[in-house]
């Protein structure tokens, strides 16, 4: 709603370049994806919020052609008139009738304007797959995204770009297995075995650090006891 709001935001205040009613019809698509994703954050949903969903979403798709216009580039009202050429010359050599031909137009314009975006092309399937999984209003995105740019984006930049592939797949198998050396490590070193080298590279040394630590953190969040436990471990000397 915020990409929405920023994006369009300029479009609604000076205005479309088209005619009123065309302004009107834009308004009412911003509307549309607006509600529709005011509906799909509720944390239940019942048949009458799948159908307003599903509303919201058709009055969207029929609308969203207009903001064509608005594009930076004219390549795709370009692409629009040059396929439209030929298949009117086409038409008129095979004598289509009027209602086919703005059929044939009708379909092109849907297939060049169309949003070609994957965000896009998922909207359709959100009634179904809440139906089938439920609510999505705890759902987030933000791991994949952390790890899409730790896992995959940092190591190819640290790639020399020759099989860049399998440079990456090498990348996040050193990573996860430092990572789980890194807890293990952890693990031994609350419970008291570690030696000194160990403790200065987990930054540990100290009972303040070990009580800092990550370990310790989640042995708090298991319960009281296991608490307990972790302090006692951690506050053995070094």
């Amino acid at each position: 709603m915020r990409f929405l709001l920023a994006g369009l935001g300029p479009i609604l205040i000076n205005g479309v370049r088209s005619s009123q009613s065309e302004n009107e019809r834009v308004l009412a698509c911003v509307r549309s994806i607006v509600k529709f994703l005011l509906v799909f954050g509720q944390p239940n949903h019942s048949d009458y919020t799948l159908g307003l969903l599903d509303n919201r979403l058709s009055i969207f798709y029929t609308c969203k052609s207009l903001f064509h216009p608005q594009r930076s580039t004219k390549a795709r009202t370009k692409n629009f008139e040059r396929n439209w050429a030929a298949m009117e010359a086409k038409g008129s050599a095979e004598g289509w009738s009027r209602a086919r031909m703005q059929a044939v137009k009708e379909k092109l314009w849907t297939a060049i304007y169309h949003f070609h975006f994957p965000k896009m092309h998922m909207l359709g399937y959100v009634s179904n797959t809440i139906r089938q999984m439920g609510s999505p209003d705890n759902f987030s995105t933000d791991i994949s995204e952390l790890l899409h740019i730790e896992n995959v984006k940092e190591a190819y930049c640290a790639s020399n770009r020759v099989q860049y592939e399998k440079q990456i797949l090498w990348d996040n198998d050193r990573d996860t297995g430092i990572a789980y050396m890194v807890q293990t490590l952890e693990y031994l070193a609350l419970s008291g075995i570690y030696d000194l080298d160990t403790a200065r590279v987990l930054g540990m040394q100290t009972r303040n650090e070990r009580l800092l630590s990550t370990g310790v953190a989640r042995h708090r969040d298991r319960g009281p006891e296991i608490c307990q436990h972790a302090f006692r471990a951690s506050s053995r000397p070094s």
